[in-house]
């Protein structure tokens, strides 16, 4: 879409969730146990792994994002992390991470539309 549309407003999402979707990492299992037996030791070294290399991950995405357009609203939740612009189109955010090493697995993208004025 053309960012100088005088009748839309695409707005870019991109997700960046701390834990993984299912797993033993997911959604923090790991440190509330639910009536599983943990391995203590191995286990707390394990999800430090998981998250030290899933951050330096989103903190490399965060760099290539924040260099290519300084318009961006950062939001932080409990497990996730957000990035929202409306000045860059959707397509060249993929292409670049894509060219950068990095898998659509990593984040999630969603894009809305929405209108500038009147009715389409």
């Amino acid at each position: 879409m053309d960012i100088q549309n005088t009748t839309c407003i695409q707005t870019v999402t991109l997700t960046f969730n701390l834990y993984p979707r299912t797993g033993k990492y997911s959604k923090g299992l790991l440190l509330t146990g639910l009536g599983k037996e943990l391995n203590l030791p191995e286990d707390i070294n394990g999800l430090k792994d998981y998250l030290s290399n899933r951050l330096e991950r989103i903190s490399g995405i965060f760099e290539l994002l924040l260099n290519l357009n300084s318009d961006w609203k950062i939001v932080s939740k409990k497990d996730k992390v957000i990035l929202q612009t409306s000045s860059i189109d959707f397509s060249e955010i993929q292409n670049i991470l894509k060219a950068n090493g990095f898998d659509p697995e990593e984040f999630s993208l969603t894009v809305d539309y929405s209108r500038k004025w009147g009715v389409l």
